[in-house]
């Protein structure tokens, strides 16, 4: 198949076009993402939000001004940079996460909220802190962090798995020190 037979598939929003796709380029443009963001897990949360941009984004793209994989890693690069400015830019607004406080150089918020939310990843911590200190809907914090609203969607539901998995493993190290001191 052609380039530009696989980019009309794709902009028929062809799912076997997507897949084959997402195959073929994840791995390097996790690389991409990675060595600006410095941070496996992160990258890999953020390389589902690039093929989500993606996405909404192919109807876009000429296949005349350059190759498809010169555009997706140019997307991946933007988006990261982005990102990460974004976030050290929008935490000096919030109360500090105690996670990425470190890393950002903030001082660490002991507040209630902060180190409720302590064990969800970064890119999370802002998006439940808007949600629920701030109270946007999922579509106003897409606008705020000018990010498709599936992606806010998607980053709140793993939150909501990330921290349940992390006050599971809390309770039950709890317990054993309990039951250890017995």
């Amino acid at each position: 198949m052609t380039e530009e037979e696989l980019v009309n598939r794709l902009k028929s929003l062809d799912a076997e076009a997507f897949q084959g796709l997402y195959k073929k380029y994840s791995g390097a443009l996790f690389g991409v993402i990675c060595r600006i963001l410095e941070d496996d897990e992160i990258s890999e949360r953020v390389l589902v939000d690039v093929f989500v941009k993606f996405q909404y984004d192919i109807v876009n793209y000429d296949v005349s001004r350059g190759r498809l994989f010169t555009w997706l890693v140019n997307i991946a690069r933007d988006f990261s940079i982005h990102f990460k400015k974004m976030v050290a830019e929008k935490l000096s607004d919030y109360p500090e996460n105690p996670v990425v406080a470190k890393e950002i150089n903030f001082s660490i918020d002991r507040s209630p909220a902060a180190e409720l939310l302590s064990g969800i990843k970064p890119m999370h911590y802002l998006t439940i802190y808007l949600m629920y200190s701030k109270g946007y809907s999922y579509t106003e914090i897409a606008e705020e962090l000018n990010l498709p609203a599936e992606a806010i969607k998607l980053r709140i539901r793993t939150a909501v798995l990330d921290l349940r998995d992390f006050y599971a493993k809390t309770e039950q190290s709890a317990t054993q020190i309990k039951h250890f001191n017995e």
